[in-house]
């Protein structure tokens, strides 16, 4: 198995980079891919870069690239709840496109089209894996 995964800033995938054996570094559209493994698991690294398109770069890189098995994104993210402290982890369990608004021709804000979805699901098994991790 092939674990992708991909943070926006260097501070956020630091720590990661320095758990890695065998790290092969590897830099393709300017990311630099780390590959080797982590507790014995083959992981891929990457700093993506902020903002939603150098996220989807270095998604799409690391798939043609790697074909990881599962991909995860890492690091500080905005939210909306108040309950929320730092220092606080949160695990996702959908996704929402926060900036899509087609709601003037009768969309639903949020609603992507092709796929008609407004929260996009996450991987249950891989989310619950995750909240049994922290």
């Amino acid at each position: 198995m092939l674990v992708g995964i991909i943070g926006a800033m260097d501070l956020e995938v630091q720590a990661l980079k320095g758990l890695m054996d065998n790290a092969v570094v590897e830099t393709i559209s300017t990311i630099d891919f780390y590959k080797g493994n982590i507790n014995g698991v083959e992981t891929v690294v990457a700093v993506a870069g902020v903002g939603k398109v150098n996220a989807a770069v270095c998604s799409q890189t690391m798939i043609l690239k790697y074909s990881p098995d599962i991909m995860i994104n890492v690091g500080v993210a905005g939210g909306l709840s108040e309950e929320f402290k730092i220092g606080d982890i949160a695990v996702a369990d959908s996704v929402v496109e926060h900036d899509m608004d087609t709601s003037p021709i009768g969309d639903p804000v949020g609603l992507i089209s092709g796929i008609n979805l407004v929260n996009i699901p996450c991987d249950k098994k891989l989310a619950d894996l995750m909240e049994q991790a922290v």
